[in-house]
């Protein structure tokens, strides 16, 4: 997990420490039978198995009825799960509350994830915070990391490296494996001087049995660190910009890329085209990785069947990696803008009015990069690498018209460039136009047909249909208002560097903060 990178990890129900098995089906009608069987009804294929299932779930009930924590904690989980009994969040948080009132450490942890996600309790981080430090307080290893973990984020409670840090290796000490690779980050980027570890007190002894029945999760948490992120970032290593395509969109070709490979030219080439296409949806991660690997002449030079290419395509690739926050594409970018061989190259090919040059020193130009021409030149330099049909360049000319950027506001000049890149099957336009409907600037009467294209590339990697979704859910544009639902898909565009979605949790955040000094991050 990356701190000042920017990672956050969303809260899932990845499974039980325990396994409860669901009933056996009936399978007497599917027992085969000779041709010859005799002709009367066959006896009932007897299940021994369900009988005693069905008298461990009376007993478990009526145990929790009784008020055995333990009893209420695992009827409440089998309520959510569906595990024996027909799913129902509603009853299982209203069991697993009645099991936290009584101090059972997993119960409050595992509530503590129904307040944070909103499921079956109304959707309050700050209450989730109290659940999670209490279990952390008691000893429990997930919660002391998540404790630590809501000490970067600066939305619950103010940032503070030294609490974080020790709530995490308190975790990490637990060998508790996502604490002990989040301390490895925290020794990389937070010198020691700031790291207080004193003030903690030691931990209360916790059952294993109780700590056993807890949910194994991952939080929905968001490590932000805008304004220090380029000065922390030293060296874009290459298992950083792998690892990066965890983050939720891209799982095409993350499982894959972060089992086998830690250097880019490690990763199978059957996989570029997977890359290829969550780069046309909007990938940050996607455009980032293949723009270094045309840097590094990793497979596009190296190997057969791939064109060479120089810096000005990986330099493309950086740009259209910032228009969506990637903070590691910017540092690469930067880092690629100090070498004048770079520079000079891009001037000589826009001299001769090749699209990809004129897009890139239009981009260095406006990112502060570049500072040898004006900003009209430079967007002059734009419309004409979008009149030979460039596609980064249509798509951000689009941009500039729509939010005014540069350009006078024109909506409708804008959804025209985005339709005709559309109609040239670029699915990154195709996005933009549905995310202008969903946000109500720009007209249309099929809403529903918008939010099915967001939820096809969202979950093809782009980070703007995430942010699209999060409003949507908000608001309760062709979708049904969910607060939990909306602070999902921030969360998950926030973790990717969105700086609008992070803004848009911090309001949601505000909305409900309560006074306690704790919870100041101002």
């Amino acid at each position: 997990m990356k701190l000042t990178r920017i990672k956050i990890l969303i809260l899932i129900f990845a499974g039980l420490i325990f396994s409860i098995n669901s009933f056996a089906q009936d399978t007497t009608t599917s027992l085969a039978y000779k041709s010859t069987k005799p002709n009367k009804k066959p006896m009932p294929f007897y299940q021994p198995d369900l009988a005693y299932r069905i008298w461990q779930q009376f007993n478990l009930i009526r145990e929790a009825n009784a008020g055995n924590a333990f009893a209420q904690h695992e009827l409440g989980l089998r309520y959510l799960l569906g595990d024996g009994v027909i799913a129902d969040t509603l009853q299982g948080a209203i069991w697993i509350k009645k099991a936290a009132d009584q101090n059972l450490t997993s119960a409050i942890f595992n509530y503590g994830i129904l307040q944070l996600n909103g499921w079956g309790v109304p959707w309050n981080p700050f209450e989730a915070f109290k659940s999670f430090l209490n279990a952390a307080e008691s000893g429990m290893a997930q919660a002391q990391h998540i404790v630590g973990m809501f000490y970067t984020d600066n939305l619950i409670v103010k940032r503070d490296w030294s609490l974080a840090y020790t709530w995490v290796k308190k975790a990490a000490d637990k060998n508790y494996k996502p604490a002990e690779e989040s301390l490895t980050e925290f020794l990389d980027k937070i010198p020691a001087d700031q790291l207080d570890t004193s003030f903690i007190k030691p931990d209360k002894d916790l059952k294993s049995s109780d700590e056993e029945n807890s949910l194994v999760s991952t939080l929905g948490l968001v490590f932000i660190d805008f304004d220090a992120v380029l000065d922390t970032i030293k060296e874009v290593k290459d298992k950083m910009l792998i690892e990066d395509l965890s983050n939720p969109g891209n799982e095409i070709a993350a499982d894959s890329l972060l089992k086998d490979a830690e250097y880019l030219n490690e990763i199978d080439t059957n996989l570029i085209p997977h890359l290829l296409k969550l780069a046309d949806n909007g990938s940050p991660e996607a455009l980032t990785i293949l723009g270094r690997m045309y840097e590094k002449k990793v497979h596009f030079s190296q190997r057969d069947g791939f064109p060479k290419k120089n810096d000005v395509t990986a330099a493309s690739y950086y740009i259209r990696a910032v228009r969506f926050d990637s903070p590691t594409a910017g540092k690469l970018l930067y880092d690629l803008c100090k070498d004048n061989k770079f520079i000079m190259q891009v001037q000589d090919l826009s001299g001769k009015e090749e699209p990809e040059a004129m897009f890139v020193w239009y981009g260095i130009t406006i990112l502060g990069f570049d500072v040898r021409i004006a900003e009209s030149d430079a967007l002059n330099l734009l419309v004409e690498s979008s009149s030979k049909g460039y596609l980064p360049a249509l798509n951000e000319l689009g941009l500039n018209y729509y939010t005014g950027n540069i350009l006078t506001e024109d909506k409708q000049k804008a959804m025209e460039l985005w339709q005709f890149a559309e109609r040239l099957n670029n699915l990154e336009a195709k996005t933009r136009i549905a995310t202008g409907i969903i946000f109500g600037e720009i007209k249309s009467d099929d809403i529903s047909g918008s939010i099915k294209i967001l939820i096809e590339t969202a979950e093809n990697g782009s980070v703007l249909a995430q942010v699209a979704l999060g409003y949507a859910y908000e608001n309760g544009v062709g979708l049904e208002k969910s607060k939990s639902e909306a602070v999902k898909y921030y969360r998950y565009a926030a973790q990717r560097g969105n700086r609008f979605a992070y803004a848009e949790l911090k309001r949601i955040y505000d909305e409900i903060r309560p006074p306690d000094s704790e919870f100041r991050v101002y």
